[in-house]
């Protein structure tokens, strides 16, 4: 896994690991499944029914209960179903946190980030007592992943309790992150995933089926460079600080691949994820070499061969929905979506 790997994905990842997304060239069609444990099992059969006939050969989809709780029978039986069909799983993994931590209270006025837990309080001998056992199941059907991927956008307010709500609408640098309160706390929960990060690492490195699965680095959400944003009541790490700062503490031992968000609004998009790394001022090769950087690339924009996902559901309230895909085409990159080479 030295080389870097130009991977593309819309609302979805195309873990086309190892393959080169361009055209002439076989592409790996992926999409990113939002909360499939949530759904009633008639409805995963019916959207497994989707993905097949669109063509899709890899998910990325969480193996977590449906709600709070400790049932991962529906996450399992999505991820069993899928791999039935040829459709393997990006494995989305939660941490595990100490007995009696208390998770991030929520705040009315911003119902969208969610009361989570700060990963300073993070067990990995937790963590390795609940999903190795899982993990261990999943292979006696003789499962193999497309990757193994620990958190999602851990370097923002609504998936990393650390962060305060409401925030300043601050997006901390490098420097924040041993200087600042705020960011000296979120940094210590970084160091915290790490740690459980290693753990997933040691349980992938005796697996049975899965010792070269590639282990992924959570995918990080796009906040924009350092500085203030007016206005905002959450607050950010740029992607450059939190991999330089996981890189000096110890993550290239423990990954294969860095993943990276970022949701597309404009031709710009593309050149904005090309200078992610060190605050923008280099691109992504520059910055983080000797890794594959995977672009999960959320949102409506297009892109070689992907699916337009809806997301779903947002709240228990939507729980008697179906999931759907929304369209399911072909298409072909917009004129400047050169998102899918990232050299």
């Amino acid at each position: 896994m030295g080389s870097r790997v130009p991977v593309c994905a819309l609302a979805c990842l195309l873990v086309a690991l190892g393959i080169n997304a361009v055209a002439g060239e076989t592409v790996t069609v992926g999409v990113n499944v939002v909360n499939p444990q949530r759904l009633s099992a008639g409805d995963r059969q019916a959207l497994l029914d989707q993905l097949q006939t669109a063509g899709v050969r890899v998910i990325r989809a969480p193996l977590s209960p449906a709600w709070d709780g400790d049932d991962y029978g529906p996450a399992t039986d999505f991820i069993r179903r899928a791999s039935e069909r040829g459709i393997k799983a990006d494995l989305i993994v939660g941490l595990q946190y100490r007995e009696g931590a208390q998770r991030r209270p929520a705040v009315k006025d911003l119902p969208a980030m969610w009361p989570s837990f700060p990963f300073s309080v993070a067990d990995p001998e937790r963590f390795r007592a609940v999903f190795k056992p899982l993990f261990e199941r999943l292979e006696t059907t003789g499962m193999t992943f497309a990757a193994l991927e620990l958190g999602n956008e851990i370097n923002w307010t609504a998936f990393n309790g650390d962060f305060p709500i409401p925030g300043e609408g601050r997006v901390f640098g490098e420097a924040d992150l041993t200087r600042d309160p705020e960011a000296i706390r979120i940094a210590e929960g970084y160091r915290a995933y790490l740690r459980t990060l290693g753990v997933l690492k040691d349980i992938r490195d005796h697996s049975r089926l899965n010792r070269g699965t590639p282990i992924l680095s959570a995918g990080l959400s796009d906040p924009g460079p350092a500085g203030s944003r007016p206005g905002s009541k959450t607050d950010a790490v740029t992607i450059g600080a939190t991999l330089q700062y996981l890189r000096a503490n110890g993550l290239d031992a423990l990954v294969d691949a860095y993943g990276v968000h970022t949701y597309p609004v404009a031709k710009a998009s593309a050149q904005r994820l090309k200078t992610a790394g060190r605050g923008y001022a280099g691109g992504v090769s520059a910055a983080w070499p000797g890794k594959a950087v995977l672009a999960h690339r959320m949102g409506a924009a297009r892109c070689w061969r992907c699916m337009s996902w809806r997301r779903w559901p947002a709240s228990r309230a939507d729980a008697g929905n179906a999931c759907r895909l929304r369209t399911i085409r072909p298409a072909r990159p917009a004129e400047g979506d050169d998102l899918l080479r990232l050299e």
